[in-house]
Order: C-alpha cells, then structure tokens, then sequence
C-alpha cells in the first residue's frame, strides 16, 4: 500500500521512517520499518542486481 499511495517517494518514506525508530531505540518499530524498505526495495528496482542490495 506504502508503494500504491507513494510510488518510488515510497523507498525515501520507509528509510526515513526506520531512522526515526533507530533514534528511539524500538527494535520491534525498527525490524517492521526494516522488512518494509526490503520490500519497498524489491518493487521499486525489481531483479535489477546493480540497484538492489538484496540480491
């Protein structure tokens, strides 16, 4: 939905989201925004191994 409602905006809005969890120091806040900027990764750069650190 992240993806639907911000396009490629949406890979900026997840890490800047994780940032602000590291700040305060909530791992559970942390790993939810982590698997999101994962798979905001996945479909913004595809299978595209030079841009995606994934694979």
């Amino acid at each position: 939905m992240l993806f639907a409602v911000r396009g490629e905006d949406a890979l900026e809005y997840a890490n800047k989201m994780l940032k602000g969890t590291q700040k305060a120091y909530d791992k559970e806040e942390q790993a939810f925004w982590h698997r999101i900027v994962m798979q905001v990764e996945l479909l913004v750069d595809g299978n595209n191994p030079a841009k995606n650190s994934l694979l």
